[in-house]
């Protein structure tokens, strides 16, 4: 059972995902914006201003800063003298991936063996049959030539 749309004045000329989530970004700064200076947050004075007045530009900040632990702990350093003490105890800038223990049993590892084995046989097969229809077409081509 089939249902007919018609549409009227619909905007024919749209941009698509990319247009749609780039307003949609704009739209949630504009407003996150106005809220903030409303509340005062991080304004130059501390205190609420027009919800139109520019946002300070935010500067760039070196701490405080995560810093990671092979064995998964995590810490949080404010200046450079704990970062170089934290650093000497094994901490390091960036995480460690996470590691992946896999625990296997002889019997899984026939299995797999087998599984293996068998695809490519599989696969010898194909190509076997696929040189002898080659070979055919050019036994062909030879003879028709010959």
């Amino acid at each position: 059972m089939a249902a007919e749309i018609t549409v009227l004045g619909a905007e024919t000329q749209m941009g698509g995902l990319t247009e749609s989530l780039a307003r949609f970004r704009k739209h949630h700064i504009e407003v996150g914006d106005a809220l903030l200076n409303i509340s005062g947050v991080g304004t130059v004075t501390g205190e609420p201003v027009d919800k139109d007045t520019p946002r300070p530009p935010q500067k760039l900040q070196a701490y405080p800063k995560a810093l990671h632990h092979s064995n998964g702990s995590a810490i949080v350093v404010e200046d450079p003298k704990r970062e170089k003490e934290a650093k000497a105890l094994g901490f390091r800038d960036e995480p460690y991936p996470p590691v992946r223990v896999v625990t296997s049993t002889p019997a899984l590892d026939k299995k797999e063996l087998l599984d293996r084995n068998t695809a490519l046989q599989s696969q010898l097969t194909q190509q076997a049959d696929l040189l002898e229809k080659l070979q055919a077409q050019l036994t062909e081509l030879q003879k028709g030539k010959g």
